[in-house]
């Protein structure tokens, strides 16, 4: 019964990929209007890393001519210390985005409050919900 239980949850559980069939989904490019927001300056690059990585795990080719523009609206990190000794009463890390691509615009928001991911791995997760919202249909 064991042996059938772990057989499930390995198979069962296991994320299917779907591959893309599009056409190639634009470049990101980036500006920062967020006033006095701590921006750091590798949110974008790490904004990209994200979409990328998600457009490559899907196979989705990525246009060398045709661009999204991805203006950052927000963008709030908490000191590391604090959120590694405090968690999510430290505050949360925040990231907002407006992004324009055809004749679209549409917001990519999100936040962590808890001691283990950051502004990093919140930059990533940005980029690739950006990636799921431009292949949306």
């Amino acid at each position: 019964m064991f042996l059938v239980a772990a057989a499930f949850l390995v198979t069962g559980c296991a994320s299917k990929k779907i591959a893309y069939s599009g056409p190639a989904i634009p470049t990101l490019t980036f500006k920062v209007n967020c006033g006095k927001c701590e921006y750091k300056e590798s949110g974008a690059a790490l904004i990209a890393e994200g979409y990328k990585e998600a457009a490559k795990e899907q196979g989705a080719p990525i246009s060398t001519s045709e661009t999204a523009e991805v203006t950052i609206l927000d963008y709030n990190a908490r000191n590391s210390s604090a959120r590694f000794w405090l968690g999510a009463m430290a505050g949360r890390d925040t990231i907002k985005t407006s992004v324009k691509y055809k004749n679209r615009t549409f917001e990519v928001e999100n936040f962590y409050a808890n001691a283990i991911k950051g502004i990093d791995d919140l930059a990533r997760d940005i980029g690739e919900d950006i990636y799921k919202e431009i292949v949306k249909k």
